[in-house]
């Protein structure tokens, strides 16, 4: 399997039995490719990868420099690859205490990723089309991680009555390419 670890930051992703490459605009001792995915396509072929991760890394973006890489993304992961992105939930600190977080996410968010969800939305015409295939927000401490079944269970009422009294650290979701 190969895997595509964009804006790999400090912590690079590591997974059994794969080949991962790992990407960022900035140089770090695991990076082997120090590039700037916002200005330039990516230097792959097509299709070339399996699964593509990208944690902590869509909130430094604007939405232009958003749908510029996710267009990219789904150049180089192949038909039905998987696309995994953990970002900051909008009402945690992670989200808000960094001033280098340019883009917020909540569940609402989500919808503008799935294509069949997007249609009213302008990256629906944007040239990619995914599929959301699962999301998670990750309470801690550990004893919060109930809330993740309350939350699944009704992520409306979460979102608009307890996201700021009970916060989550990040959001999480997969997206296929369609």
């Amino acid at each position: 399997m190969k895997i595509l670890d964009l804006g790999s930051g400090e912590h690079p992703y590591m997974e059994d039995n794969a080949d991962v490459v790992h990407v960022d605009n900035i140089y770090l001792s695991h990076v082997d490719l120090v590039f700037d995915v916002t200005k330039n396509p990516l230097p792959f072929k097509d299709s070339e990868f399996d699964k593509v991760v990208m944690f902590n890394f869509l909130e430094h973006l604007s939405p232009n420099e958003m749908v510029t890489v996710l267009k990219e993304v789904y150049r180089v992961v192949r038909l039905g690859g998987k696309v995994i992105i953990s970002v900051p939930y909008h009402s945690s600190g992670n989200a808000s205490g960094d001033p280098l977080h340019i883009s917020q996410f909540s569940i609402q968010t989500l919808k503008f990723f799935d294509y069949d969800k997007s249609s009213e939305h302008p990256w629906h015409f944007a040239g990619f089309k995914f599929s959301l295939v699962s999301w998670q927000l990750s309470f801690h401490p550990w004893w919060l991680r109930w809330m993740e079944w309350v939350v699944k269970k009704r992520p409306g009422f979460y979102e608009y009555h307890l996201c700021y009294v009970i916060q989550p650290a990040d959001l999480r979701f997969e997206l296929e390419k369609v």
